[in-house]
């Protein structure tokens, strides 16, 4: 891949927010969203190596 991948988080404008760089090349992120946390709204992903992505 060229470039840095993560999970990014961008305003209205398209300006960049937020950005968390994938920690390794096999790394993954998924499954971002909105949960409720003690009854407050939190933003939650999932990030870990699938099993097997890393054997090619």
């Amino acid at each position: 891949m060229i470039g840095q991948t993560g999970s990014l988080m961008m305003d209205q404008a398209g300006n960049p927010i937020w950005f968390k760089p994938l920690s390794s090349r096999y790394t993954q992120n998924t499954d971002f969203r909105v949960q409720t946390y003690y009854g407050q709204p939190v933003l939650t992903m999932w990030q870990g190596t699938i099993s097997e992505t890393h054997a090619l």
